[in-house]
């Protein structure tokens, strides 16, 4: 055997798994069918009709586990709001949290008597959710926060803005 034939024989193996390869990474990426992504199912809102002009009383979150998983691959929460109104209530999905979620026992200064302030958490990161008085109805407020370390101090998130639910119905 020959050096010329050692090493023709090797150069067609390296490219026999070069073109293999390449067919591998061009079926994956080009041809091959991609899985979709989770299709949310969204929890039914619960309304119940008004039997008079009767103000809120009490704000109760309820939390549901979501068939779906976040991009992540962890498992979310739909977090609910149920107001009381008298004997009536008016219950809506507010937000799709990843992870899990409990109330918190601090209180915000700003929210409405009554109500309680939701934490979701996950890997690292979160959501506060509290309930205010705005000017024209009562508001569902999302905040969002990230874990820190001694290296890193992370930035305070402004509230926002999710949900709304009328003084009275």
């Amino acid at each position: 055997m020959t050096t010329r034939e050692f090493f023709t024989g090797r150069a067609i193996v390296i490219s026999a798994v070069l073109v293999i390869g390449l067919g591998f990474f061009v079926y994956n990426e080009y041809i091959s069918p991609r899985p979709t992504a989770p299709v949310e199912t969204p929890i039914p809102e619960t309304p119940t009709e008004p039997t008079g002009n009767t103000q809120a009383s009490s704000f109760t979150w309820k939390y549901d586990m979501a068939s779906t998983l976040n991009p992540d691959g962890l498992p979310e929460t739909h977090v609910s709001l149920e107001v009381l109104y008298g004997t009536d209530k008016i219950s809506k999905l507010v937000y799709t949290a990843p992870g899990s979620c409990n109330d918190r026992s601090e209180k915000e200064k700003d929210s409405v008597p009554n109500s309680t302030v939701a934490l979701c958490y996950a890997a690292g990161a979160g959501d506060y959710l509290k309930v205010v008085k705005g000017p024209n109805s009562y508001l569902v407020m999302r905040q969002e926060f990230e874990e820190g370390s001694p290296e890193y101090n992370p930035p305070v998130q402004p509230y926002k803005t999710v949900a709304e639910f009328p003084f009275a119905i």
